[in-house]
């Protein structure tokens, strides 16, 4: 199931979804867009790659480990979801 990524407003709602599928108990919607998303939501590795492997399957954009540290805030793997998906850059 791939849902449509058109902007930044988009991915970042994507990557929260991600994130609550898997850590049901995280309130990702009150989780900074600017802090590292794997420690304002204590996961750990294997969750952290866990949520990377949602995203895909939710649009299907691989995210290599080699950009985990890119991807560690919301607003930096939102706009790595647009610029892959639109081959566009967004300012955050």
């Amino acid at each position: 199931m791939t849902q449509p990524v058109t902007d930044h407003a988009t991915a970042v709602a994507v990557v929260r979804e991600a994130i609550e599928c898997i850590a049901p108990d995280i309130d990702a919607s009150s989780l900074p867009v600017d802090v590292d998303m794997r420690i304002e939501a204590e996961l750990d590795s294997m969750d952290f790659m866990a949520v990377l492997s949602e995203i895909k399957e939710r649009t299907g954009v691989d995210i290599p480990e080699s950009d985990v540290a890119r991807v560690a805030t919301i607003d930096g793997c939102a706009a790595r979801l647009v610029e892959q998906l639109t081959g566009s850059t967004t300012g955050t």
